[in-house]
């Protein structure tokens, strides 16, 4: 009789590394493209955090109401989640026309992220630009 299936969950858990990466990669391609660096926004930060999450329940990666967000004219967003570490989803962000375009928008000025790991230890990412 074979083994039953694995039923290991971990408590789920805000990785606030990967999220700081996030946004450093960002900074990094801006300047590689002769962009300025973005300042970090805790408000961002936290509304990426809070989407993350939200995903994390629903278990579906869809995009959020960006006008719940206050104090920014512009705003983008980015999202990814699997197993993918912040400079996977950051690459793959890199090689799709439309998430590169967000990254490396003259009109961003601020950036916040958030990553949500949920109990099956999927990564929930969100990037949130402004300006």
């Amino acid at each position: 009789m074979p083994p039953p299936p694995s039923t290991t969950t971990i408590a789920p858990y805000a990785d606030s590394g990967a999220a700081n990466t996030l946004v450093s990669l960002v900074n990094s391609a801006r300047e590689a493209n002769g962009l300025p660096a973005v300042n970090h926004s805790s408000a961002l930060a936290q509304a990426s955090l809070d989407w993350a999450r939200s995903m994390a329940a629903s278990g579906s990666l869809v995009h959020s109401d960006l006008a719940r967000i206050g104090g920014f004219s512009w705003k983008a967003e980015n999202l990814g989640s699997g197993s993918a570490s912040a400079q996977v989803i950051h690459g793959l962000w890199m090689d799709s026309a439309g998430h590169r375009d967000n990254i490396l928008s003259p009109k961003a000025t601020a950036a916040g992220a958030g990553v949500w790991i949920d109990s099956n230890g999927t990564a929930w990412h969100v990037l949130v630009l402004g300006g």
